[in-house]
This record gives C-alpha cells, sequence and structure tokens, in this order.
C-alpha cells in the first residue's frame, strides 16, 4: 500500500502516508481500525509525497515532524472524506451490528473490571 510513519503532534497520533496506489483516508482508517486497538488507531491520517530518509535510509522523523504542520494545513483543505474520527466510528457500528456508541476521551483510564 504505501510507506508511513507515525508521530505524536499536539496530543494527536498522527499517521503521514506515502501513497503507491490510490487509497482513500477511509479505507485506511477502517483497515487498521479492524486490526489495531483504539489506542492505536491514528487520529489524523495525512498523504505525502514522501517520506524523508535519512543518509542511513531510516525515515527522518525530525524531516517528517518539521514538515507536519504543512502537511496538516494542506490536508484541511481536503473535502468529501470522512474524518478518522467518523471513519473509526461507522467501523465499529458495522462490526457491532448498529446502533449509537458511546465516545469516551483517549486520556481515560479503561474502567474497571470486576
Amino acid at each position: 500500500m504505501a510507506d508511513c510513519v507515525a508521530l505524536a503532534h499536539e496530543g494527536r497520533l498522527v499517521l503521514v502516508v506515502r501513497r503507491f496506489r490510490p487509497v482513500q483516508r477511509a479505507e485506511l482508517v477502517n483497515h487498521l481500525a479492524q486490526r489495531l486497538s483504539l489506542e492505536m488507531v491514528p487520529d489524523t491520517v495525512v498523504f505525502s509525497g514522501e517520506i524523508p530518509l535519512t543518509a542511513n535510509g531510516k525515515v527522518d522523523r525530525d524531516r517528517v515532524a518539521a514538515e507536519l504542520p504543512e502537511h496538516l494545513r494542506a490536508d484541511a483543505g481536503t473535502h468529501g472524506e470522512q474524518s478518522v474520527l467518523e471513519a473509526v466510528t461507522d467501523t465499529w457500528r458495522q462490526v457491532l451490528g448498529g446502533g449509537e456508541l458511546a465516545s469516551t476521551p483517549r486520556s481515560s483510564p479503561p474502567a474497571a473490571r470486576r
């Protein structure tokens, strides 16, 4: 599908993706939501033309982080695609068979099991 890197940015988990083939944000988020725990599903997905690498061929996380505000501004102008939260909610609604889902902030501790 693509190269990608996940970064924490302003309290959000952001996934920066370099596409090799056309993929919709909602399709990608649904794929991740079905395979990852909720805490690991990114809050924001942005698409980039490339993922910068260091001289050693590793992801240059500093450059990715420096370019992130530009990607987020450009991405804010994207119309017609679901937000990550909407896509994850739709996926869980399908998995659970419909109905309303309660929203719990990420920072809330999980409920104690009895």
